[in-house]
């Protein structure tokens, strides 16, 4: 088996075993664009610290938006908090799009997430 496929092997058997510490070491960013708001029960709080505390060692930066505006060409419109909200992001390093996504999956997510390759 070439270094590649064994970094590969490596990576998939750390993502099944839920083991991020090989992903601390990949040279790709990504972006996981969080939607959808509602206002969050313990149950949900636990559930994301715990998630938090799981990417914690793939993790680059992270952030809330506290409101904002969409701009067109009709103007500004103020946006609103709902299911259809950007909320938050994470950035996190990870060796492959497909990487990254398995982490997003386990996201305790209210509508969806997004993820994309950063470059």
């Amino acid at each position: 088996m070439s270094l590649p496929d064994k970094k590969k092997a490596k990576m998939d058997s750390a993502l099944k075993n839920c083991d991020l510490s090989d992903q601390a070491t990949a040279e790709k960013k990504f972006l996981l664009l969080h939607k959808g708001f509602r206002k969050p029960s313990k149950e949900d709080m636990e559930k994301w610290k715990g998630w938090f505390e799981k990417i914690e060692p793939v993790q680059v930066d992270q952030g809330g938006f506290k409101g904002g505006v969409e701009i067109d060409s009709a103007g500004s419109t103020p946006l609103v908090w709902g299911l259809e909200s950007f909320t938050g992001f994470n950035i996190i390093m990870a060796d492959s799009l497909a990487a990254a996504e398995a982490l997003a999956k386990e996201v305790p997510f209210i509508s969806s997430v997004q993820v994309y390759e950063l470059r």
